[in-house]
């Protein structure tokens, strides 16, 4: 009997094979631990035998695998998808750092390192945020100073090669102002920053220059979780700023709410040196605004997202002016006066639906917004006789989005979509008694196409763009239409040479609509100066194309590209002196002509130690313009110099101390000639309680050189200094809390990120 229950034990034994575990490591190419990474492990036939995820070291361990041939497959978004056969024979498999490649093809890393890194995706330069620099609690200007070719310009405007620049948030059009996202948005929820000098066809094609897309990280605290923030500035005169933001998870529904008040009382002085008079204007503006918005995400399942937000705020606008004029001729000093006062409100409600398909990146995006504002503006004017000017605006915007993608295979996809725009300005415009109304509409409806591909080292993507414009403006003189479709193609070719080395070529056309406002006759009226519009303006078209190189290893970023510009009709002022009044300019709007740009830039960042990070921009350019002044055709010619350093010094793991400087040099319009400016920044932060505090001293223009002098010749002789009120003291606090334990990833509202998750994965 027992050598029975002997023989059927080892008979079951036979029946049980060993069992073992293969474990490993994760890294990326910067050797930063990859999180949350899908491992699978498959038999010959492709059935699924085990399953897990990297955790917070990039380890992952598969337990209770048998003696057999398999096929390891690890997935993350943004990375290429690794493949490996691999034998179990009796005994345990240990797999050592594991290195998943970047997608370069399209880019898209929710990247949790502590390291701040520059990357190059095919159509876009992209700043992922680390805790290098969320650690020490930087600031939005922080990221955007170590932000390839972006240069933030004295008035806290984002320049991009001497041009003006877009700035999206998740790839979509926001109505806030660079500064006004300074104080909305905190750098802790920044995921990365892109930047797109050359855009491709998926973006509308409105604007000169190229793309700032700010994009948010895809995670959310369950639980409720909150910010508070403050900002004191003072030199003169004081300004102050508060904010709220927090959400709360729960799950499938996600509520985000946020507000900000914003008070400002301000001093700016511009003298104007003339031939016969000399001005004297002091201007003292005293205003608040606030923003409101609440949103909801909800999540049906893993593969449906529908979001709803609204948002309203309102400006209250005030401006005191005071103008003493001296006249030369005579001796006499005369003293004017005028108060300005605006009423902003308006509303914006969006809702979107997201549908992800089986296969990684196969998804459907669809957006529609609506905006009103009303704006209401009344200013006295009392010069030589009294006399008003009263103007009531209301603005309509409807827009509706359809963006489609879907990979072929790994290495290939392609896009497509729509954009609808219909936009309406109903305008009431009286001054000196005249009436001086506008109705505006303009539609604009667009249809795209992109294809993507990898061939080993060499990435293109090949894009067109078409969209059929349909305007009308009816003013108090005449009405005008203008019907017209134009074709927007872009071409991105990516060669990477080795790890170190890449090549990039871009090409792209855009186009800029001229501003509903311009196609007024009358526009304003001022002491000494008029502003006329016009009805017949054209929009302006830009060619754009670049070449450029990269360079980056260990603790080098290189960055050099050569690129040129053609603009064909560009909108711009002609300016002559007034019939009636030989001291009074008056600027008209028309397009002035074809404009060639010749540039060089450089980028440098460079981290010598742990504790200290150099970041240096430099665009060189040449620009050749035609246009108009004195109502007679001209043309000229300059060079042009900007740039800008940022240094930062890590004094401990809560103290930091950074300086930042810009230089813009001398250049000339049509009109005189704007000469250098420069400024230096000096700011210290400090973090306490495990870094939910953080408290900030900043002195900006520490030595007060960015006032802005130009010397007008024509249409007659000026020397202009204008004083602004930019040497100040700033003071910042803020507190985040949460009692969040776990995160849940959403999925952000991104219709034009040109960044998908399923190439190459």
């Amino acid at each position: 009997m027992k050598f029975s229950y002997i023989i059927l034990l080892f008979f079951v034994l036979g029946l049980v094979k060993s069992q073992y575990r293969i474990s490993g490591v994760l890294y990326s190419e910067i050797n930063e631990p990859l999180v949350n990474a899908s491992i699978e492990l498959k038999n010959k036939k492709g059935a699924l035998i085990k399953k897990t995820v990297s955790d917070s070291q990039g380890e992952f361990v598969l337990e209770g695998v048998t003696s057999e041939n398999f096929v390891l497959l690890i997935s993350k978004e943004g990375f290429i998808d690794f493949f490996e056969k691999i034998v179990v024979d009796d005994s345990n498999l240990i797999l050592e750092n594991i290195i998943l490649e970047t997608n370069n093809l399209i880019g898209e890393v929710e990247f949790t390192g502590s390291k701040t890194v520059i990357k190059n995706a095919i159509d876009r330069k992209v700043v992922y945020v680390g805790n290098d620099l969320i650690q020490t609690g930087a600031s939005l200007n922080d990221l955007m100073a170590i932000v390839p070719g972006v240069h933030v310009n004295n008035d806290e405007t984002l320049l991009l090669r001497g041009n003006q620049v877009q700035v999206l948030i998740d790839g979509r059009l926001t109505r806030q102002t660079y500064q006004d996202l300074l104080r909305s948005i905190d750098p802790y929820d920044i995921d990365r920053i892109e930047v797109i000098t050359n855009p491709s066809a998926k973006y509308a094609a409105e604007g000169i220059s190229g793309i700032v897309n700010i994009v948010l990280k895809k995670n959310a605290d369950e639980g409720f979780n909150a910010t508070v923030a403050m900002d004191f500035d003072y030199d003169e005169l004081p300004w102050y700023f508060v904010k709220g933001a927090g959400n709360y998870n729960f799950g499938k529904l996600n509520i985000r709410a946020y507000t900000n008040y914003f008070d400002v009382k301000d001093h700016n002085r511009l003298t104007q040196d003339r031939e016969e008079v000399f001005y004297d204007t002091d201007r003292f503006p005293d205003y608040y605004r606030t923003t409101n918005r609440i949103g909801i995400d909800y999540f049906f399942d893993e593969k449906n997202t529908l979001s709803t937000q609204f948002q309203y705020g309102y400006t209250d606008f005030k401006v005191n002016t005071d103008i003493d004029s001296l006249s030369k001729l005579t001796n006499v000093n005369t003293h004017y006066t005028q108060f300005d006062q605006t009423k902003f409100r308006g509303y914006e409600t969006k809702i979107f639906y997201q549908r992800k398909f089986d296969e990684k990146g196969h998804r459907l995006d669809v957006e529609g917004m609506y905006q009103h504002d009303r704006d209401k503006e009344n200013i006295n004017y009392f010069y030589s006789t009294f006399y008003n000017s009263s103007r009531l605006d209301k603005y309509n915007t409807t827009r509706l989005n359809v963006d489609y993608t879907n990979p072929l295979g790994k290495n290939a996809k392609i896009e497509f979509g729509g954009e609808a725009l219909w936009y309406n300005l109903d305008e009431d415009f009286t001054i000196r008694e005249t009436d001086n109304d506008l109705d505006f509409t303009r539609n604009v409806f667009g249809l795209y196409g992109i294809y993507q591909r990898k061939l080993k080292k060499i990435s293109f993507q090949l894009g067109l763009r078409t969209e059929f414009t349909d305007l009308t403006s009816i003013n108090s003189e005449e009405t005008f239409k203008n019907d017209y479709v134009k074709f927007f193609p872009s071409a991105h070719f990516n060669y990477e040479l080795n790890d170190d080395n890449e090549f990039q070529l871009n090409y792209s056309r855009r186009i800029e609509r001229p501003s509903s406002y311009l196609f007024q006759p009358i526009r304003g009226e001022f002491n000494n100066y008029k502003l006329l519009g016009s009805n017949t303006l054209k929009p302006q078209l830009t060619d754009n194309i670049e070449l450029n190189y990269k360079y980056q290893k260990d603790k080098w970023y290189l960055g050099l590209g050569v690129y040129y510009r053609f603009i064909k009709d560009e909108i711009g002022s002609n300016r002559y002196l007034d019939e009636d009044d030989s001291n009074t300019i008056v600027y008209q709007r028309i397009n002035m002509g074809d404009k060639n740009e010749y540039g060089t830039e450089l980028i440098v960042n460079y981290s010598p130690f742990k504790w200290w990070n150099i970041n240096t921009t430099w665009n060189l350019y040449y620009y050749k313009r035609q246009g108009f002044i004195n109502n007679e055709f001209d043309q000229i010619s300059d060079n042009r110099l900007d740039g800008q350093l940022y240094s930062t010094f890590n004094i401990n793991e809560s103290l930091k101390l950074s300086v930042d400087g810009m230089y813009n040099s001398t250049y000339d319009d049509f009109s005189g000639t704007f000469k250098h400016i420069s400024r230096i920044n000096l700011s210290l932060r400090k973090l306490l309680m495990d870094n939910k505090i953080s408290f900030s001293l900043m002195f900006r223009d520490l030595f007060n050189t960015s006032f802005v002098k130009y010397d007008q010749y024509r249409p007659l002789k000026s020397y202009d200094i204008n004083y602004i009120q930019n040497q100040r003291f700033t003071f910042s606090f803020q507190y985040n809390f949460s009692s969040g334990k776990q995160r849940k990833n959403i999925e952000r509202k991104s219709r034009n990120e040109n960044i998908t998750d399923g190439v190459g994965q």
